[in-house]
C-alpha cells in the first residue's frame, strides 16, 4: 500500500513537472481567452480550428522561445538555469516537433485573415525570441526601449481577440475596440508582473523594460491603475451586450490578483507566475464561461 502511494506520488509529481515546463497552462490560457472573446462578440463559446492552430502555436514559441535561450548561455550554467530542461531535453523538442506539425496542419483549415494575422502576430513573436546576444540580437526586438511589455500584450490581444473576430467575420467597431482594449490592460497588466521578476536578468542582457526604468513599486502601482481599468472597461462592454456577468468576471479576477501579487506566501511559491499568474487567465475564463452557461 506504501509502495502504491509512493508510485502515485511519483506519477503526480512527473506530471506536475511536465505540465509547468511544458508551457500547457499558457497554451490552454489563450484557447480559454479566444473562448472569452467569442461571448464577448455574442457567438457560444464552441471549438473550431482556430483554437487548435492557437494550441499548438502557444506551445511551439515558448518553448522554442526558452530552448533558444537555453542554448544562448554558456554550457556549463545550463543545468543550474534550466534544470529540468537539461534533463529533458529531448523530450522537449519531440513536444515542440509535435506541437509544430499540428500548427501546420491546423493552419490549413482557418480562413485567409486568419493566417494573415496568425503570421503577423508569429513574426512578431519570434522577433521578440530571438536571444539578446550574438548574431541575433540585432534583429530581436526585446532590444528596442521599453517595447517588451507591449509587445507581448499586442501579439497575445491580436491572437485571442482578433483571431475569433476574423474567424466569424465580425466588423470592427465599438464593441470590438472594447474587447480588444481590454484584453490588452489585462494582459499587459500581467505581463509587468513577469517583468519584474525578470528585471535583474533584462538589466544584464541590456534590455530596457518598464520595470527597469520605474521601479518595482512604481510598477505595481501601474498595475493596480490598469486592473482597475479593465472590469471598468468591460462594464462598458457589457451594457453593450447585457452580459454583465463579462463586468463581474472582470472585478472578481482583479481582486484576485491583486489579493496574490500583496500575497507574500503566493509570491514565493514555485506556482505563483505558472499557476497564480499565468492560471488567473484560465480561471477569469472560467467565470465567463459559467456565467454565460447560467444566464444565456
Amino acid at each position: 500500500m506504501v509502495i502504491c502511494l509512493s508510485a502515485v506520488k511519483g506519477l503526480y509529481e512527473d506530471f506536475l513537472r511536465v505540465l509547468l515546463h511544458s508551457n500547457l497552462i499558457i497554451a490552454f490560457a489563450a484557447v480559454s481567452l479566444s473562448l472569452v472573446t467569442q461571448i464577448q462578440l455574442g457567438f457560444s463559446p464552441q471549438f473550431h480550428a482556430f483554437h487548435l492552430l492557437i494550441f499548438s502555436a502557444c506551445i511551439a514559441e515558448y518553448n522554442l522561445h526558452r530552448l533558444l535561450k537555453f542554448y544562448a548561455i554558456n554550457q556549463n550554467s545550463r543545468h543550474d538555469n534550466y534544470n529540468w530542461l537539461s534533463e529533458n531535453l529531448l523530450f522537449s523538442w519531440l513536444f515542440t516537433l509535435a506541437s509544430l506539425i499540428i500548427l501546420l496542419i491546423s493552419f490549413l483549415f482557418v480562413s485567409a485573415g486568419v493566417k494573415w494575422i496568425f503570421l503577423g502576430s508569429g513574426l512578431i513573436a519570434l522577433l521578440y525570441s530571438l536571444p539578446g546576444k550574438g548574431w541575433a540580437a540585432g534583429f530581436s526586438l526585446r532590444k528596442v526601449p521599453y517595447l517588451k511589455t507591449f509587445l507581448v500584450a499586442l501579439v497575445w490581444t491580436s491572437i485571442t481577440v482578433l483571431i475569433p473576430a476574423t474567424e466569424f467575420t465580425v466588423e470592427a467597431g465599438a464593441n470590438l475596440m472594447l474587447i480588444f482594449a481590454g484584453r490588452f490592460l489585462f494582459v499587459f497588466s500581467l505581463a509587468l508582473l513577469f517583468d519584474i521578476r525578470d528585471i535583474e536578468a533584462d538589466r544584464s542582457a541590456g534590455i530596457k523594460t518598464i520595470p527597469g526604468m520605474l521601479g518595482k513599486a512604481k510598477t505595481l502601482e501601474l498595475f493596480a491603475v490598469l486592473l482597475f481599468l479593465f472590469p471598468l472597461i468591460s462594464l462598458i462592454l457589457s451594457g453593450f451586450s447585457g452580459y454583465y456577468f463579462l463586468s463581474a468576471s472582470a472585478l472578481m479576477i482583479s481582486v484576485y490578483l491583486e489579493l496574490v501579487v500583496n500575497c507574500r506566501s503566493c509570491r514565493n511559491s514555485a506556482f505563483y507566475y505558472p499557476v497564480f499568474l499565468d492560471g488567473s487567465m484560465i480561471l477569469y475564463s472560467l467565470m465567463v464561461i459559467t456565467g454565460w452557461l447560467i444566464f444565456h
